[in-house]
């Protein structure tokens, strides 16, 4: 079935705020990471399942809602790749996303916390 990118989108975010490894890798790209601009870090998809799982497991799991102000799509001229900026209510907060569409699906490649200072 070809899901959208809104679609997709909508199942990995339900799949991250349950704590649902699983659907997690349906979506993410097996190379995702997660870029910490401010703290220069980089982590890994395996790396941040195993936190996941781990906090599942123990009933920990309890990921923070963002408060999101605007969301830009930007998508490349073949509509195969698309960077998504969403602002946050906190001040000088930015997340861009990056999504790839190949074998007729969305998967998202890279999750950055952009450090705006």
């Amino acid at each position: 079935m070809d899901l959208s990118l809104e679609q997709c989108r909508d199942h990995w975010l339900n799949a991250f705020y349950t704590g649902q490894v699983q659907e997690l890798m349906v979506y993410e790209h097996p190379e995702f990471k997660v870029v910490y601009e401010a703290q220069r870090k980089v982590e890994s998809n395996l790396s941040r399942y195993a936190s996941i799982q781990h906090a599942v497991q123990n009933r920990v799991w309890k990921p923070q809602h963002l408060e999101i102000q605007t969301e830009i799509f930007e998508f490349n001229p073949t509509q195969t790749e698309c960077r998504i900026l969403l602002h946050l209510a906190q001040p000088e907060q930015m997340i861009q996303e990056t999504w790839h569409y190949q074998s007729d699906a969305w998967q998202i490649t890279e999750l950055r916390f952009v450090k705006t200072k």
